[in-house]
């Protein structure tokens, strides 16, 4: 939502009111918010938890379930950032929940060091959390050991019934926190983060590994897995890993785009075509089940479905008339690299001239000199 200048005191004034009138409690609100977060009724819950902030400015979950709205509900990256931050103030950066939806954040952003940085410190804070578990479960299991010792000493002979036998040390600790163990998300994220944004291929290996561990039959796990491979080198493993996680999710089109953009790397041209070919059939069956656009909303937007769709046929096409043009055939590549062109040029602020590069190719190839320059001239635009 648009934050104005005067809008927080606003929402104090409204909160104030509210509060005179109905004698509504900090409870009652933040349950209601709780509510409409749930059921992502965006708008309401932003309400609510700024109304929360304003009872207590303070309190460092109504600071992080603002972010959060803000973030998932609205995309507002700079406004949700400004309540992350606080958050992790307030708790001093040692709230393993909060750093985790930060990391997110700032991986969409692609701010790979800083993000990298945050899990950094998550790590410490689990690992910190993991020692504390097992020191109190030794001084529980030499405390035990001390109280069945006396137990099986206790003399039967007065008559008197023995005392109950101690707890097992598992029983006597406090309830295990299950937001200090990383999760598959945990190593996912941090994967992409090693991969994709620092270029440290082996530690995103490690943790796609123990993500793959926890959930062996998951398809877009092993797709993953099967892309790192592709990027170290290891082709034929990589070829392997795409065939199994295509068992699993059949109809995922990134990940039978990565399978064609191995195999167009490994020279199988003809195996890297179907691929592309299946996945631009999946796009227009998906395409065909699309709602029509809606036009109530003020401004015409495209869903973000369709949206994906169309950046998902537009990659297809590029890689496809590119290997076209590698097979020399350059009739049956034009249509896809126009396709591609037109559909970068509708859903991107500046057309990407490396599409334009393939077409001129394409042209110079087959001997259409004329409207190789007529394009240079558009790319010189750019």
């Amino acid at each position: 939502p648009m934050i104005y200048k005067n809008f927080y005191a606003m929402i104090g004034k409204i909160t104030k009111r509210l509060q005179w009138e109905s004698a509504e409690t900090e409870e009652d609100v933040h349950h209601a918010a709780v509510r409409e977060y749930k059921r992502r009724n965006w708008s309401v819950a932003c309400v609510l938890f700024l109304r929360l902030l304003e009872m207590n400015a303070d309190n460092t979950n109504y600071q992080h379930n603002l972010a959060m709205v803000l973030y998932y509900g609205f995309d507002s990256h700079e406004a949700a950032e400004k309540f992350f931050r606080k958050s992790l103030k307030s708790c001093g950066s040692s709230h393993p929940d909060i750093i985790r939806h930060y990391a997110v954040l700032l991986v969409k952003q692609k701010r790979w060091e800083e993000a990298h940085a945050y899990f950094e410190i998550l790590f410490k804070i689990v690992e910190k959390y993991k020692a504390q578990r097992e020191q109190q479960l030794k001084d529980e299991e030499k405390k035990y050991a001390k109280l069945l010792s006396r137990w099986k000493r206790y003399d039967k002979a007065g008559g008197a019934a023995p005392p109950p036998p101690p707890q097992a040390p598992s029983v006597s600790l406090p309830a295990f926190n299950p937001s200090m163990v990383l999760s598959v998300d945990d190593h996912l994220q941090y994967a992409l983060i090693a991969g994709d944004g620092l270029q440290l291929f082996e530690v995103a290996k490690e943790h796609l590994k123990q993500a793959l561990k926890a959930k062996p039959e998951d398809g877009s796990i092993i797709g993953k897995y099967a892309v790192l491979l592709q990027h170290i080198g290891s082709y034929a493993l990589s070829k392997e890993y795409f065939k199994h996680a295509l068992t699993y999710i059949p109809k995922d089109l990134e990940v039978r785009y990565q399978f064609a953009n191995l195999l167009w790397l490994m020279q199988d041209y003809a195996s890297a075509n179907e691929q592309l070919q299946t996945a631009l059939n999946l796009i227009r069956q998906k395409q065909q089940q699309q709602p029509p656009p809606s036009t109530t909303t003020t401004e015409v937007k495209k869903s973000s479905s369709r949206l994906k769709l169309e950046e998902a046929e537009e990659k297809c096409c590029i890689l496809y008339g590119i290997i076209l043009i590698e097979l020399e055939s350059y009739e049956a590549a034009k249509p896809y690299i126009l396709r591609a062109i037109d559909l970068n040029s509708s859903n991107k602020e500046c057309l990407d001239i490396r599409y334009i590069a393939e077409l001129m190719l394409l042209l110079i190839r087959s001997q259409h000199l004329d409207d190789a320059l007529r394009y240079f001239e558009i790319a010189s635009a750019y």
